[in-house]
């Protein structure tokens, strides 16, 4: 699906500091649990801007909650570390280490992340928004899922595509938010947990006995 018209042409000086002051005030509503009060008036007024420059930056509201997430996702050390884990040498601590990265990375952005999914409900173009955000986490899945294919360790019963979309599902952000805010989890709890989870479900025992005692 195309994502919205959220992409402004490139920006430099007064008008990339504009830019900038809008998604920090958009991003202290948010974390002020203001999402309600989130509307381009309602922001353009608390940047000191016209309701025109925030939609001429953000195109709409589902395009600006959308630019929060990646410009954050950007900003984000953990970032470098996803990639670092899916580039761990060993398939399976690739996906057990990708798993953990990205417990953490939910917690960092979560507020906007609950409230880029429930616009998707009612909300056409927040819903083509929250589906370029689970492309962004199918393309981490998809990468340690290959990687577990062409090491042969994939457990019987999955293919790549099966494999991939339900690791995308098990870490979902919004699964992070029922267990972790809903249900009071410590975070090292959750991270614990979906590691070994997901490593017992996608990954064949028998085969990664296997393929430790031909690397020694």
């Amino acid at each position: 699906m195309k994502v919205p018209a959220s992409q402004p042409a490139s920006t430099t000086g007064a008008e990339s500091a504009v830019r900038a002051r809008i998604l920090r005030e958009a991003w202290a509503m948010i974390e002020a649990g203001r999402l309600d009060d989130l509307t381009m008036g309602a922001l353009a007024k608390a940047a000191g801007v016209s309701r025109q420059t925030v939609y001429v930056q953000f195109g709409s509201r589902a395009g600006l909650l959308v630019q929060m997430v990646r410009e954050r996702d950007e900003a984000n050390p953990r970032r470098e570390r996803v990639a670092s884990a899916i580039a761990s040498p060993d398939p399976v601590e690739a996906l057990v280490a990708l798993t953990r990265e990205l417990a953490g990375w939910w917690r960092d952005i979560h507020p906007i992340a609950h409230a880029l999914f429930a616009a998707a409900l009612t909300d056409e173009a927040a819903r083509a928004a929250w589906e370029d955000r689970m492309a962004h986490l199918h393309a981490f899945t998809e990468q340690v899922v290959r990687r577990l294919a062409e090491a042969e360790v994939l457990a019987p019963g999955w293919d790549r595509t099966l494999a991939s979309e339900w690791l995308a599902a098990q870490l979902n952000p919004l699964g992070w938010v029922l267990l972790v805010e809903g249900s009071g989890w410590a975070q090292d709890l959750y991270e614990e947990r979906m590691a070994t989870i997901v490593q017992d479900v996608l990954v064949d025992p028998v085969a990664r006995s296997a393929a430790r005692d031909r690397s020694t």
